[in-house]
């Protein structure tokens, strides 16, 4: 659809679908994970997860993308790394 033709629609109150012009809103790259994947990764519960970004006890990194929140897999791989214990 052309520029000048988009605009026409918008203007007759016909406005594109979103779904034809934006990815799934759900989806998130391979490299993120959703509060539930990331719960399971360190196996923690996802209540656990919630509490630690209002108190950031454990202060793991995090991403907001309008009301979802990711984790990106490489945060959780560090954060891990960082606790650690003997050697």
């Amino acid at each position: 659809m052309s520029n000048s033709s988009a605009l026409s629609e918008i203007a007759l109150g016909n406005t594109p679908s979103a779904s034809s012009n934006f990815p799934d809103a759900s989806a998130h790259p391979p490299d993120m994970l959703d509060t539930a994947a990331t719960a399971k990764f360190l196996g923690v519960a996802e209540s656990s997860l919630e509490v630690d970004r209002c108190r950031r006890r454990w202060r793991i990194p995090y991403h907001k993308i309008g009301r979802r929140v990711v984790y990106a897999r490489a945060d959780l791989v560090a954060f891990l790394a960082t606790r650690r214990v003997g050697a």
